[in-house]
Formats: C-alpha cells, structure tokens, sequence
C-alpha cells in the first residue's frame, strides 16, 4: 500500500502550534532556540536570491504563452480572466479595509509592533541575489514580449525553449527545497514571535481574517456563476451544483493544475463544448486566480493595518493590477500564488524576506487550498461566458448537445 503524505496546510499548522509552545519554553538554552530562528534567517536569504529567478522563469514564459494562440477567442478568455482576477482583488482590498480595522485594533497593533526583539540568528550568509526585483521584472517584460515577436514570425524557438527549460529549473526547486522548507521556516518565525511576545495578538487576529476570505471566496464565486447563468440563459444554482465536484479535489491537492481534469468534467455537465472546454479550462487553471487574489490583497491589507503602515487604494490598485500579471504561470504546487507574488510585495513596503513578509505567507498557506477552489470554480464560470460568445458571435451557430446533464441548465 502507498503510505499517504500529509499535506502542506497541517504541516503548517503543526509548524504554526510547535514554535508557539516552543518559544514559550524559557528554560531552554538559548542557544538551543536560536537553531530555527538561524535556518529561518538563512531560508530568508535563499529565497531572496530565488525571487528575481522566478521572476524571469514565470513571466517571460507567461506573457510569452499568453500572447499567442487562438485569436480572438484567447483574447476574450484572457480579457474575461484577467478582468475577473483584478475585480476579485478590488472587492477583496475594500472588504478587508471596510471591516479588518474593526478586530485588528490599535492596542493588539502596539502590542505586535513594541513586543521584544525577539532571538538574533547563531550565523547568517551573505547571500546575494544576482538581480534586483526591478531589474528582474523589466528584463522578463522586455524577453516575453520580444520572444512573443519572435514566435509570430517563426522564429526564437532556441530562445523559448531556453526559458521554458529555465521556468522548469525553477519549479523544481519550488517543489522540492522551497516548499518543503516552509513548515520549517514558519516554524522558526513563529517561536521567534512567541518569544517576543507577540504571538497571541497575531493568532487573535489569524483566525477572523481567515473566516473573511473564505466567506469571500464563496460570494464571489456564486456572483460569477450568477453572471455566467444571466448571460447564457443557464440555471445558475445547477451550475454551482456540478462544480462541487471540481471545489473539493481543488481544496484537497491544493493545485489548478491538478484539478483540470476533474474540472473538465464539471464543465461538460454545465454543457460546454468539448473545443471550448478544453480551451477554456486548463488556460483558466493559469491565468485566472481570483481566489488566491482575494486571498493575497487581504492578508498584505491585514498585515500593513497590523503594522501600522500605509494600506489607501492608491497604493493597492498598482499592486493588485500587477499582481494579477505575476501569478500568471503560478507553479501549479501548493503555495504557488504567494511564491510567484512575493517579489512584488515592495509595491506596498512590505519586505517578502523580513518578518512581515514571513507572516503574510503563513497568512496566505492557511488559506490556500480555498483560494484555488475558487480559481478552478470561476474558471467554469468564464467557460459558460466563452461557450456562448463563441458560438454566438465568432461561429454564430448553436453548440452541440453533449450530454443530458446540460439540458437541465436551461432556466
């Protein structure tokens, strides 16, 4: 029999509850203590060497992908996909700014901010990354979209395949020293905040974000569903009956990726075309992370209101409007979303090798599985929109009846 693996999130919380009881333990030699605050500080370090390499791995390959392919039908999905991500990431910051102040409060926010300096590493290393996160990110526009040139003309494959090969090397790291080092990092960061002192005003506020982004998820998910149900003249509710199937393999392998098979299925029942489906879905699984920008604006709002640092919309628009471009090509692994984001968290102050940046990625790994339920469920949402575009406008002919499931979606 295979053995079953524990999945990320209870590795987390595991993490999250042995570093608070850990840095409780005054008795133990301090030296002792230091250990995981030393391998967090050095995970800190790798990570912000990886980051820029993430960039030029993801986003050149991303724009290079996404700005080819079936013509007007990739430009309705990618409008669509990209137009829902950027709304769900609006609704999200003004949700979480309206009633976030209400529970992250003044005196919890002074406890966090004046706790103890916590544990000093035993030794760090001075680790460099080769290019800076601006650097990175013009060089990956600049090589997407000239690679796109290339391939539009017939040419650059040497030059795509080589990012291709790269975008690979960085998901294997990804999966392999990245992701399994988060449990240990986080643990190391939460007995580090448990020794300060300010562990149990961060809990206190943890689990109410969570309730919030989850409550989120769902009502936007429905209000596509509901959208997708007024334009094709679908029943809405039998719609969101078949994709419970697809919400809860997401919820449990953590991936889009993962679930597109399961989700192709959930689009057939919502009477899809098979060429529109099999479009559709698996370039969503990519492109379309509503869930985990929900997720992600809210917990950077919960972490600046936490530290008592500037959080307007403003500021947040340009994050959100590039955050939306960054998770494009998000590795398709637990965690992915917040990995690819993380380089572009300097946008709003936060440093995504610092403390803060520490506390946002727990933040968000506790959410995770839930932000791609939503992902995979909105992307059979823009199907049923794309389904009808296509053949109403581009082919103007009525689709072929597939399966007697769809004949029950008519309202």
């Amino acid at each position: 029999m295979q053995k079953k693996k524990m999945g990320l999130v209870p590795k987390l919380i595991i993490a999250i509850i042995l570093g608070v009881l850990v840095g409780q333990m005054n008795f133990l030699p301090e030296f002792l203590l230091r250990i995981p605050v030393t391998f967090s500080s050095i995970f800190s370090s790798l990570l912000a060497f990886i980051i820029p390499l993430m960039i030029i791995g993801y986003v050149i390959i991303g724009i290079a992908d996404l700005t080819e392919g079936a013509g007007k039908l990739l430009g309705v999905t990618t409008f669509l996909a990209y137009g829902s991500t950027l709304l769900a990431g609006t609704i999200a910051y003004f949700v979480a700014s309206t009633f976030f102040p209400s529970f992250i409060r003044p005196e919890l926010v002074e406890k966090i901010t004046e706790s103890g300096s916590g544990l000093s590493s035993l030794f760090s290393i001075p680790l460099s990354p080769l290019l800076d996160v601006t650097g990175a990110i013009v060089f990956a526009f600049m090589f997407g979209i000239g690679i796109s040139y290339l391939k539009g003309k017939g040419q650059g494959a040497m030059m795509y395949g080589f990012f291709k090969d790269f975008s690979e090397i960085i998901t294997k790291l990804l999966h392999t020293l990245i992701i399994p080092g988060l449990p240990f990092y986080i643990f190391g960061n939460f007995m580090n905040l448990s020794y300060s002192g300010a562990v149990f005003s961060v809990l206190s506020i943890f689990w109410k974000v969570f309730l919030i982004v989850v409550i989120m998820h769902l009502s936007y998910v429905s209000l596509m569903f509901f959208a997708a149900g007024s334009f094709s003249g679908k029943n809405p509710l039998m719609m969101m009956k078949n994709q419970v199937t697809g919400y809860v393999t997401a919820i449990g392998t953590q991936s889009s990726a993962a679930t597109i098979p399961v989700n192709l299925e959930c689009a057939k029942k919502n009477g899809v075309s098979k060429q529109i489906r099999e479009f559709v879905v698996p370039l969503g699984a990519t492109i379309h992370l509503a869930g985990s920008i929900i997720t992600i604006t809210s917990c950077v709002t919960a972490v600046l209101l936490m530290y008592g640092m500037p959080h307007g919309f403003g500021l947040m628009a340009g994050f959100i409007a590039m955050l939306g471009v960054a998770m494009v090509a998000a590795p398709g692994a637990p965690g992915g979303a917040i990995m690819s984001a993380l380089p572009f968290l300097t946008i709003v102050g936060i440093d995504p090798t610092g403390t803060m940046g520490q506390l946002l990625v727990t933040l968000y790994l506790t959410q995770d599985s839930f932000g791609t339920a939503a992902n995979v469920s909105g992307d059979n949402a823009i199907a049923v929109i794309v389904d009808e575009i296509y053949h109403k406008y581009i082919v103007k002919r009525a689709p072929e009846v597939e399966v007697a499931e769809s004949a029950s979606l008519s309202s």
